[in-house]
């Protein structure tokens, strides 16, 4: 469960996020969309504890990391996901030593871990190219070692900054497969986008964020 309370974030004299509420339940699928400049990877920094607010409270599974010291911050991170927009790989290490790094950092047992490797190389057909040096992959490969590598580990939120923005329709049909089911599981899954097709996909929980502010909240699932 995510709740943010009156969150506000500024880079200097530059407003970001100006007064944002919000409640994210377990199992939520929740997607933040709006222009770019809007505030959506601002926010998911924070709640992914990368960065603090100026204002307002921040609870991540009942725990607040409003004002948590850094050395606190890793322990809470471990336990989420994050599909970074800019892939961040280790561009020398292969497919697999990219994805074996999460379960490391998570602490997932040896045997689990490699069930949960087979399972995401699957899904997201990336079996044939395990063992290729992540710069010899094409964008698309690469945002799919990014999303194996945020969701091998089972995480209980999974943070995602335009997850589908390299890969063809097919790709992005799977990958979202891939995170309802993560989501039927109990992962708390939030989508930052400004592809209206993508948002589209999320019709029960959709937040609309325009210069820093909440402008508009749809919410079906019964918060």
């Amino acid at each position: 469960m995510i709740k943010l309370f009156h969150v506000s974030k500024h880079y200097g004299t530059k407003s970001v996020l100006n007064d944002v509420t919000l409640l994210i339940e377990k199992g939520d699928m929740c997607c933040i969309v709006g222009p770019n400049g809007a505030g959506k990877s601002t926010l998911l920094k924070l709640m992914f504890c990368q960065e603090q607010s100026d204002r307002g409270q921040i609870m991540i599974n009942n725990q607040n990391v409003t004002h948590m010291s850094q050395s606190a911050m890793p322990a809470v991170r471990q336990r989420m996901g994050f599909i970074f927009e800019d892939f961040r790989l280790m561009l020398r290490k292969t497919v697999l030593q990219n994805i074996v790094l999460a379960l490391t950092i998570a602490g997932t047992p040896h045997k689990q871990g490699r069930q949960n490797v087979d399972r995401v190389l699957e899904a997201l057909r990336l079996e044939h190219k395990k063992h290729d040096a992540a710069s010899d992959l094409s964008a698309g490969e690469q945002q799919r070692v990014c999303i194996a590598r945020a969701v091998v580990s089972d995480p209980l939120v999974l943070l995602a900054d335009e997850p589908t923005g390299s890969l063809d329709s097919t790709a992005t049909a799977e990958v979202f497969d891939l995170l309802r089911g993560m989501s039927a599981r109990g992962t708390t899954v939030v989508l930052a986008t400004q592809n209206q097709d993508v948002a589209d996909r999320f019709p029960q929980h959709r937040v609309t964020l325009n210069q820093g502010r909440m402008t508009e909240q749809r919410n079906t699932c019964g918060i």
